[in-house]
């Protein structure tokens, strides 16, 4: 099912959503400059969150269009088309948190931020001949197919905290980790789909994950925004 479409308001930069309905941006610097222009100016962007909170046409589209994820953090669309997403990914508050602990890579390539919290540790890995054997895994969206066994080894790990910037490539397979026990948030710009499906690993012996998603709830999205521009308000009186 696609996502509804959720359209940007005149507080952010229109000759780039301009671009964006003409042309699919697939290269990871065409994903890193619209994002850098979505944070360069931050009273902007805190008008939008602050829209789309309070305005229940908003949220309502928001909350079809995401849902929480399995290992309970929030996956927010904020903005959809067929040529990119802007997404909020948002940890509660909490202890022994989970982040995507499988290695897993994307069906499309994206360029994100941390806008709040202690940050991420994030774990590449790379297929080898020696390394940790995993059984592999063809992801289309919608389930999990067996591909056959696969080693993976270490290809870098990465602690991003707030401020940090990632470019993650449809090839590249990783580990997601929230830091801290606070509220973490994530923006991202997402490109479109390159390939219909993806890789998923699990360490050889292990069962299948539950892979079933929490739908949203329009007041969730209200209280979670509310609560990622409160923390960015205060972060900024602070400076």
């Amino acid at each position: 099912m696609s996502a509804p479409t959720v359209v940007l308001p005149n507080h952010l930069p229109q000759h780039l959503l301009s671009n964006w309905s003409r042309n699919a941006p697939r290269k990871t610097a065409e994903l890193s400059n619209g994002l850098e222009e979505l944070l360069a100016d931050r009273q902007a962007l805190s008008a939008w969150l602050s829209w789309i909170a309070n305005d229940s046409t908003q949220r309502a589209q928001v909350a079809r269009a995401s849902y929480w994820h399995v290992n309970g953090f929030a996956k927010l669309v904020l903005y959809n088309t067929a040529h990119v997403r802007i997404r909020l990914h948002i940890w509660p508050a909490g202890d022994e948190r989970l982040g995507e602990s499988d290695p897993h890579s994307h069906r499309w390539s994206f360029a994100s931020t941390v806008l709040t919290g202690d940050g991420l540790a994030i774990s590449e890995q790379r297929e080898a001949a020696i390394g940790v054997a995993h059984t592999r895994y063809i992801y289309d969206g919608r389930q999990l197919v067996t591909d056959g066994c696969a080693q993976l080894c270490d290809a870098g790990s990465y602690v991003l905290t707030e401020g940090d910037r990632y470019i993650t490539q449809t090839r590249t397979v990783h580990t997601v980790k929230p830091l801290g026990r606070d509220l973490v948030a994530t923006l991202l710009v997402q490109g479109p789909h390159t390939s219909s499906a993806t890789l998923v690993y699990r360490p050889l012996g292990t069962p299948l994950p539950n892979e079933t998603t929490n739908p949203m709830e329009g007041q969730e999205v209200r209280r979670l925004i509310t609560e990622v521009n409160s923390r960015l308000a205060a972060e900024e009186l602070s400076r």
